[in-house]
């Protein structure tokens, strides 16, 4: 079987990873199962978990490899992406965190987002935005200078 970007007919000058790991915590299993192989065919390591609680357990025994952290916002229960996000950073500040968003009316208010510079990543979203969104996080390194923000609405 030819390599997932080979038949995404994604353009050549797509961002690549060079074995750096991500952590993805998505919910939905066949949208995980997905993104974690697009994301290993952009040449990324993928540590997955399906809920909030298993992230930060995976971000905890895979702490020192992981270079970016990639969530949903939205899970079923008390905890969201937002909360995984705040644990996370509250031991590594500079560990970049986006979130992914299925409608902005799951989350609290764009503004809540916006004020607190949280990389964002509107679903549905390319597989060409999610490259370079990846790649432009993990070279910043979430410094969080800049609000990082790639959806349908601007």
């Amino acid at each position: 079987m030819p390599p997932l970007t080979d038949i995404m007919n994604l353009p050549p000058n797509i961002p690549v990873g060079s074995g750096e790991t991500i952590l993805l915590v998505e919910a939905e299993n066949l949208t995980r199962l997905v993104t974690t192989r697009v994301l290993t065919n952009l040449g990324y390591s993928v540590v997955d978990a399906g809920t909030v609680l298993e992230g930060f357990e995976q971000w905890q025994a895979h702490e020192q490899a992981v270079r970016l952290v990639v969530t949903d916002y939205h899970f079923k229960g008390p905890l969201t992406g937002m909360d995984l996000r705040l644990k996370v950073r509250a031991r590594n500040g500079k560990l970049p965190v986006l979130l992914l968003i299925g409608s902005w009316w799951e989350a609290p208010t764009r503004e809540t987002f916006v004020a607190a510079s949280v990389p964002l990543l509107t679903k549905p979203y390319t597989l060409a935005q999610m490259a370079i969104m990846v790649r432009t996080l993990m070279d910043d390194g979430g410094s969080g200078s800049e609000q990082r923000r790639i959806d349908d609405r601007g």
